[in-house]
């Protein structure tokens, strides 16, 4: 497949929210994981200007081109370099959709906004723009869906329903009894107490007085229950609230350690009266961390069910304390249902997924590629193996180790190899046997198994592969439907990877010394039959 791998990222602004981390994370596996050059349009400024200039230029339209006329330039300039292609981040920039869309870009428009905020912003023009002028519009739940055609007449075609997935991976997954430790006695706090945790933007939208409101009745009685919200706060409306109030949870400015944040806590409490889909539910269920919020407020309803936590009528707090209580005072049941969450969250919110489907919606159809990697004691080849196989100029989905009770150090070799990568959305699985199978097609087998992608990859540890391997081999998937099998010609290669032949033509000439000089196609029985 050969694709013109320029795009175009427009966000509203750089601040630290979740729809511009969202924005920062899809840049960065366009251009670590698919290679992609991207040309970041902010409309706004912000402290992430910085972060997004590692993955392409950027152009602060606030920065020097604050005029229409301007900002037609830039489109028509970057039209020059051969970029066709874009994504608006949010409803504030559909004015840049119209643009774009009169150049003849093809644009794929992010929603992120229920009616509120819109109106708030008196983004009602935007929102009809992106109505008319993106080729497809895709929002993270259908309630946000629903809600954005109370705002615009919408064509139901090009709309789609894209939960965006889990960008953030908690480095304390695996080890929550030492994040709640760490964050403990981060917040000097007794080690047995119970934490009840909120974040984002503490303002009227995310219902930061409701959380205080909650805070100071419960630890009227439960001095033991301690709330944490960590996030930017609107100071103007956190001055109305009463101090009495205010003075019964603890507020922690925005930090990249937010994973020690949800590991350590006990409870998420989503007091948002109007919320999309937020990344820090996913967060908090991906460290299972039971979650408790209203109905009717927001998209979030596909992933908080009594499965994952609760919800209670809009505004309903004597239920929210209800439900507060029933929890906290109940490890067995948090414990229920946060390993729910957390499986929900590993089965359906792949980040890395989300990404394919929004390329897929720009006509850039990856195939989803697992690689696995059978090893027994191959650890001299394991640094050039996996470089072999992460510089692929074709995109990897993901890699699934297998290592069958190996006697050397290849699994800490691997790990260390992994650490120093830098495709962080690619998803890695290790299945190590404590036991020697004793058979390579049985490792094959269960690789195969535990692979969630469209394609099978068998990637021997002590082989090599030049880079455009699996551009090559991947075309007569694109020419075929009905091909299941791709291979390709072999070099043959000593135990330091010197060549010893470029082909194994003289391991095949006595079944035909012309077949294998080219590529074909042919039906698998007929291939067997005739060898």
């Amino acid at each position: 497949m050969h694709v013109n791998k320029k795009i175009i990222y427009v966000s509203h602004d750089a601040h630290f929210h979740g729809a511009q981390l969202l924005f920062l994370h899809t840049i960065k596996a366009l251009k670590e994981n698919f290679d992609y050059s991207v040309a970041i349009i902010s409309i706004g400024s912000g402290i992430l200007i910085p972060d997004f200039q590692k993955y392409g230029p950027v152009y602060c339209l606030e920065q020097g081109y604050q005029t229409e006329e301007k900002v037609e330039l830039l489109i028509k300039d970057l039209l020059s370099q051969n970029f066709t292609l874009a994504i608006c981040s949010t409803v504030i920039s559909g004015d840049i959709v119209a643009l774009l869309a009169r150049q003849n870009i093809k644009v794929v428009s992010l929603i992120h906004e229920l009616p509120h905020l819109i109106q708030q912003y008196s983004a009602e023009g935007k929102a009809k723009n992106i109505a008319e002028f993106a080729y497809k519009v895709v929002f993270p739940s259908q309630y946000v869906y629903e809600k954005f055609r109370t705002i615009t007449e919408l064509d139901p075609q090009k709309c789609h329903i894209l939960p965006q997935g889990l960008f953030n991976h908690n480095p304390y997954k695996n080890n929550i009894a030492k994040a709640r430790n760490e964050l403990r006695k981060k917040l000097n706090l007794p080690l047995d107490s119970k934490i009840i945790l909120g974040v984002g933007f503490a303002d009227y939208r995310k219902g930061i007085d409701l959380f205080s409101l909650i805070s100071y009745s419960v630890r009227k009685t439960h001095k033991d229950i301690h709330f944490i919200w960590v996030g930017r706060t609107d100071v103007q409306f956190l001055n109305t609230l009463p101090p009495k109030y205010k003075a019964h949870f603890t507020l922690v400015d925005p930090t990249p350690d937010i994973g020690l944040y949800n590991a350590g806590a006990d409870l998420y409490l989503l007091t948002s009266r109007e919320d999309p889909f937020p990344n820090v539910v996913l967060e908090a269920l991906d460290a299972k961390l039971p979650v408790i919020g209203f109905k009717n407020a927001g998209g979030f309803e596909d992933v908080v069910t009594e499965k994952t936590g609760a919800l209670v009528d809009f505004l309903n707090l004597p239920k929210m304390l209800e439900k507060i209580y029933e929890f906290i005072h109940n490890e067995g049941l948090r414990l229920q249902k946060g390993s729910f969450g957390q499986e929900l969250i590993e089965k359906n919110f792949n980040f890395l997924n989300y990404i394919y489907q929004l390329l897929d919606l720009l006509e850039h159809n990856y195939k989803k590629i697992s690689v696995i990697i059978p090893n027994y004691n191959y650890e001299k080849y394991l640094p050039d193996r996996i470089e072999s196989i992460l510089n692929q100029t074709y995109p990897l989905y993901e890699l699934i180790f297998l290592d069958d009770a190996s006697t050397d150090h290849s699994v800490s070799t691997f790990k260390k190899l992994l650490s120093k990568e830098n495709k962080t959305h690619l998803k890695v699985q290790q299945i190590i046997n404590d036991k020697n199978s004793g058979s390579v097609f049985k490792q094959w087998i269960k690789g195969v198994s535990a692979a969630t992608g469209d394609y099978i990859w068998i990637a021997e540890a002590d082989d090599l592969c030049d880079k455009t391997f699996l551009q090559e081999v991947i075309q007569g998937f694109y020419i075929n439907n009905n091909i299941t099998l791709s291979y390709t010609q072999s070099k043959q290669i000593d135990e330091q990877g010197n060549v010893l032949a470029n082909h194994y033509l003289n391991y095949t000439n006595d079944i035909d010394k012309e077949k294998w000089k080219a590529p074909y196609f042919r039906k698998g029985v007929e291939e067997i039959q005739d060898i």
